[in-house]
């Protein structure tokens, strides 16, 4: 590979690039002083204790999100 493979960026490229990345720090830093940013607390998935007896669902809708709730 040689230089010419990649060529360097315009003036106008670099400074998008350049204000992205400050972009991108500056929504980094405003979530963690909301608290956004934070580790998440998830301590694996729920203990599911089952439906009671004579309950029923009724799914809506043929895509995939219906036929995973009717499958669950």
């Amino acid at each position: 590979m040689t230089n010419s493979d990649f060529p360097a960026p315009t003036r106008r490229q670099l400074l998008t690039l350049i204000g992205k990345s400050a972009g991108v720090a500056a929504m980094y830093q405003a979530m963690t002083s909301m608290g956004h940013a934070a580790e998440t607390q998830f301590s694996g998935p729920p203990q599911l204790s089952g439906a009671k007896r004579g309950a029923s669902v009724i799914v809506l809708g043929a895509g995939l999100s219906g036929m995973l709730a009717a499958y669950e």
